[in-house]
């Protein structure tokens, strides 16, 4: 009897040391989850108010707990120079650790290095095969840039078709829409449809560049044919006119 009851008090210290570790394993990995959290979120903060340089060691701390949205903000930092000095072959192994974690702006931005030949080969077609991997994972970014690349058969085949349907997926995050207007606008891998056209230049909180904005001024005049050019012309800077 004396020894069960010692054995059964063994069991009892047995189980509550297991829950008691537990318990701190939890804390631990709250802890560590919320310290990765806040320098992620600090150093994005940091960086989209550009102070770079008050960025740099929040963005590195999140990056090495591995957060591969920290890692991909970093690597831009160094790929662009901002905060720290410039060093492409940094900025490409963040992007990998990114990668690794099927990050899919980090493999967009490898895309972008292969694209500009920055710290590696330039080349057209690695960069496309890393812009559509990027797309294939939802990533609007790269169905974004997966568009342009057919569009104008870069690093691939040209297929306007293709090209639409990427840059249609693109826009659910607000990438493209003024080249998704344009080509309703020209009837480019799809029928002309300027109402389409219309609503995608009229999209609210977006930056347009000058022909896109020419064309939503040519939708927005009485009659879209009848339009004082020179004064459109000279108001956005554009010389060209569709």
């Amino acid at each position: 009897m004396f020894f069960n009851n010692i054995l059964c008090e063994n069991k009892k210290m047995y189980r509550m040391r297991r829950v008691i570790a537990l318990l701190i394993c939890f804390v631990c990995t709250a802890s560590f989850c919320m310290a990765q959290s806040y320098d992620e979120e600090t150093g994005i903060r940091c960086f989209k108010n550009k102070q770079y340089s008050v960025a740099v060691p929040y963005l590195q701390r999140a990056a090495k707990e591995g957060s591969a949205r920290a890692q991909d903000y970093l690597g831009y930092m160094y790929e662009c120079g901002l905060g720290v000095d410039k060093n492409y072959q940094i900025a490409l192994n963040l992007y990998k650790k990114a990668e690794s974690a099927n990050y899919g702006p980090g493999i967009v931005s490898i895309g972008r290095l292969y694209e500009k030949g920055l710290g590696v080969p330039k080349s057209s077609e690695k960069a496309f095969s890393y812009y559509k991997k990027a797309a294939d994972m939802g990533c609007a970014e790269g169905e974004y840039q997966t568009g342009l690349c057919y569009k104008v058969g870069y690093g691939t085949q040209e297929d306007t078709a293709l090209a639409f349907e990427y840059l249609k997926r693109g826009t659910t995050a607000g990438y493209g829409w003024e080249t998704l207007g344009d080509m309703y606008y020209e009837g480019i891998g799809t029928n002309v449809n300027y109402p389409e056209a219309f609503t995608c230049y009229t999209k609210e909180n977006y930056n347009y560049y000058p022909l896109a904005e020419l064309n939503k001024r040519i939708f927005k005049s009485a009659n879209r044919f009848v339009v004082n050019v020179v004064y459109i012309l000279k108001d956005c800077k554009c010389t060209y006119f569709p």
